[in-house]
C-alpha cells in the first residue's frame, strides 16, 4: 500500500464540486518492453481509501488491476464528496496487490473536482454495510438499516463498491 496527504481545496470550494472523478494509470516498470512479462502477473483488488477523523481508513472506490497489461479507470466516483468536504489536508491510501505478491507496477492517481451542473451536490453519505462471503448466510451478516432521508433532499442514490470475493479482505 502506499499512503499520502493531499491538499484539496477548501471546504468551502469543496461545497460547490458536484463531480469526483477518479483516474487511475497502472504502467509497466519499462515502457520499452512489451506488456506481457514486464507488468504485474496477476489481477487484484485495488482501492483508494481517505482517512476520516475516527482515524480509519474509509473506502471511495475499488478496482480491479489487469494481468499483464497496463490499465486506465476513470470512475465517477461524486457520492463520495461528502467523504472529502472539509477540504484541505486529506490522507489517501492506495491499496493494489498483497503485500506477500508486490506487482512491478507504477501506478499514477488523479482526483478531478468540476462542476458538471447537475443539479445537486452531494451533501452525506451514510455507510450501510461491508463485505462478506456471498453465501447462504450473506443476508444475515447484512440487516436492515433505516436512513433518515432530510425533508429537503432533493436526490437519494444508492452508492454501492461491491465485488464478489469470498475470501477476507487484506485490510480487515
Amino acid at each position: 500500500f502506499e499512503e499520502i496527504d493531499v491538499t484539496l481545496p477548501s471546504a468551502a470550494e469543496m461545497a460547490t464540486f458536484d463531480t469526483l472523478e477518479i483516474d487511475v494509470t497502472s504502467a509497466c516498470p519499462d515502457p520499452d518492453e512489451i506488456e506481457f512479462g514486464n507488468c504485474g502477473a496477476w489481477d487484484y483488488l485495488a482501492w483508494l481509501s481517505v482517512r476520516n477523523a475516527a482515524d480509519q481508513n474509509v473506502e471511495i472506490a475499488r478496482f480491479i488491476t489487469s494481468y499483464h497489461r497496463e490499465t486506465r479507470w476513470v470512475v465517477d466516483a461524486s457520492a463520495m464528496l461528502p467523504l472529502l468536504a472539509e477540504g484541505g489536508m486529506q490522507r489517501l491510501r492506495w491499496d493494489f496487490a498483497p503485500e506477500w505478491n508486490t506487482q512491478p507496477t507504477a501506478t499514477k492517481l488523479s482526483l478531478r473536482l468540476s462542476n458538471r451542473a447537475k443539479g445537486y451536490l452531494p451533501a452525506e453519505a451514510t455507510f450501510l454495510w461491508s463485505g462478506g462471503p456471498f453465501n447462504a448466510a450473506y443476508n444475515t451478516l447484512h440487516p436492515p438499516v433505516d436512513v433518515a432521508i432530510p425533508a429537503d433532499a432533493v436526490r437519494v442514490e444508492l452508492y454501492a463498491i461491491c465485488l464478489l470475493y469470498t475470501s477476507p479482505s487484506p485490510r480487515d
